[in-house]
């Protein structure tokens, strides 16, 4: 292929720094917040990025993981696998978190998760009421975890 027509290759997103890392994590990331004593507690959740550059991701707001938040609002953040091992290579993003409820953010990530996870939804859905996973009086993605990472950059 002559030089005028190969195309660049683009750099790997690692190489591309901070400026956009919500482009570069998986559909599943590993998000792990922290216990009072400093202790990680990860978790694999589906994600959305949000129109504003931070990091969606819809829960039930009776989940462990809202709870360590409303303690501890920080997090980090790493593409994983389906059985949440983190993908070897991947870089961790620290940031901080933030819940909110009902509203147009929330809506806003419920329909961006539809059209990212399609039939992905429904089938955890129906899981998760199968498995009994949802507390009482907690509805399916009444949550919204809004993430923004920090400026700094990935760590690995």
């Amino acid at each position: 292929v002559p030089a005028s027509t190969a195309k660049p290759t683009p750099s790997p997103p690692h190489e591309k720094g901070i400026r956009e890392p919500v482009a570069h994590l998986g559909k599943l990331i590993l998000l792990t917040t922290f216990l009072d004593s400093g202790e990680p507690v990860s978790s694999p959740v589906c994600n959305v990025p949000m129109g504003d550059g931070r990091i969606g991701v819809l829960t039930s707001g009776g989940t462990g993981k809202c709870q360590r938040i409303r303690t501890n609002p920080r997090v980090a953040v790493q593409t994983c696998t389906a059985r949440g091992q983190a993908v070897p290579g991947a870089l961790a993003y620290h940031g901080t978190a933030e819940i909110t409820g009902p509203g147009p953010l929330l809506e806003e990530a419920r329909l961006r998760l539809r059209a990212r996870y399609r039939w992905l939804v429904p089938l955890v859905k129906s899981f998760s009421r199968l498995t009994g996973r949802r507390g009482k009086g907690h509805e399916f993605a009444d949550t919204l975890v809004l993430i923004k990472l920090e400026e700094e950059g990935p760590t690995t």
